[in-house]
């Protein structure tokens, strides 16, 4: 889901340490001589600047990180980082390197280079038209447009009624789409909610959300493949990213009863709106 992508569901809560050298939160009492001091301070637990403790919190250390101000620092945080209310031990978890690398390839390097393309794109669209009157201007922009353009490919409405005539037509309906986009917007607000220290009953429906929303995502995608057939649905992109998001969650779901930290794959379905 959505918070992993962010780093929410990977760091919450974990960038937290004491200032002191103990295993646990629970030990982090009392007091404490400084090294090489001899006075005696009181421990405390505590969370640094850049963290991931909420989504707010998480977008603006990864915006950070994507400005590369600093970005080696948070990343080494994360590479320390053992357990929720463990006190962090160098290179425990070093390979969180990857996410970090990743993530300024994809956030930093790649964004930038289209945003620039955009531009670059935007003016190679100008040349040869900025002499032109505005219907031929309006005339190339629409040639171009439509070269551009890609007929949807349909399977025409079953003649037969039955289940498959019923699903064709609930699958292209304006209630049913509209139905999934709100799907998808309470999805993205209840995940967005996630944040360091939750209560067992908030995390448990924060789960029972996500896997309902996720059998209803799965309803979508059969109903697709019944009422177009797997040729026509897979010849759409937005199917085929549809698919491998709703696999992807479907996989997780089911590996999260076989291993004991839950590993999630980013159904990235906000996007999609």
């Amino acid at each position: 889901n959505a918070e992993y992508m962010g780093g929410l569901g990977i760091f919450l809560a974990k960038f937290d340490s004491c200032v002191d050298d103990v295993a646990n939160r629970a030990a982090c009492v009392g007091t404490f001589a400084a090294s090489g001091s001899e006075v005696l301070g009181p421990r405390a637990w505590t969370t640094p600047p850049h963290n991931f403790d909420n989504i707010g919190r998480s977008f603006l250390t990864l915006v950070e990180v994507a400005s590369l101000s600093d970005w080696a620092t948070i990343m080494y945080h994360g590479m320390d980082t053992t357990d929720v209310n463990v006190q962090p031990r160098k290179n425990h978890s070093k390979y969180y390197s990857i996410y970090f690398v990743i993530f300024i390839i994809v956030g930093s390097f790649f964004l930038v280079n289209i945003f620039i393309g955009i531009i670059s794109e935007n003016i190679d669209k100008q040349r040869g038209v900025l002499f032109l009157t505005p219907p031929q201007a309006m005339w190339v922009e629409s040639k171009r447009m439509l070269l551009m353009i890609r007929a949807p490919v349909l399977r025409p409405c079953p003649e037969e009624p039955g289940l498959t005539q019923a699903t064709y037509n609930v699958a292209l309906s304006t209630l049913f789409s509209n139905f999934i986009l709100i799907s998808i917007a309470i999805n993205t607000i209840v995940l967005c909610t996630r944040h360091a220290n939750m209560s067992t009953a908030h995390t448990m429906f924060i789960d029972y959300t996500n896997n309902f929303f996720t059998v209803i995502f799965m309803v979508e995608c059969i109903m697709k493949l019944v009422a177009f057939t797997p040729r026509l649905y897979f010849y759409d992109v937005w199917n085929r990213y549809d698919f491998t998001m709703v696999s992807s969650s479907v996989l997780c779901f089911l590996l999260s009863y076989f291993v004991s930290s839950q590993i999630v794959i980013w159904a990235g379905r906000t996007s999609h709106v």
